[in-house]
């Protein structure tokens, strides 16, 4: 992932909603989680739900491929700090994740 040549950011890349939960209960410095939507067990949204409920200062930044309004006003409703749709520039993506973390930490 391109993420983990960043050295301000730790990356740790999970494939199932129910292994996200794991790693978030046994990791309390975890700030960031990108969620994707569709995912195996669970879906983003209630994954999201169970996130914010469980631990409220996570910022998730929602990835998917479903351009559709309603699930993006669902997702901020239940708290993601960003949306993107795939496929997407990788620059963008990588200005919405600095977006978050400065808006979290008030710098990067």
């Amino acid at each position: 992932m391109v993420l983990s040549n960043r050295s301000d950011l730790i990356t740790i890349d999970v494939d199932h909603g129910e292994k996200v939960l794991k790693v978030l209960s046994k990791d309390p410095d975890i700030n960031l989680v990108l969620l994707d939507f569709k995912l195996p067990g669970i879906n983003g949204l209630e994954l999201t739900a169970i996130i914010k409920k469980r631990y409220p200062n996570i910022q998730i930044i929602m990835i998917t491929a479903y351009d559709d309004e309603k699930t993006k006003i669902e997702a901020f409703n239940l708290g993601v700090s960003g949306y993107i749709t795939k496929p997407f520039v990788l620059i963008e993506f990588l200005k919405v994740i600095d977006k978050v973390l400065i808006d979290d930490r008030g710098f990067l």
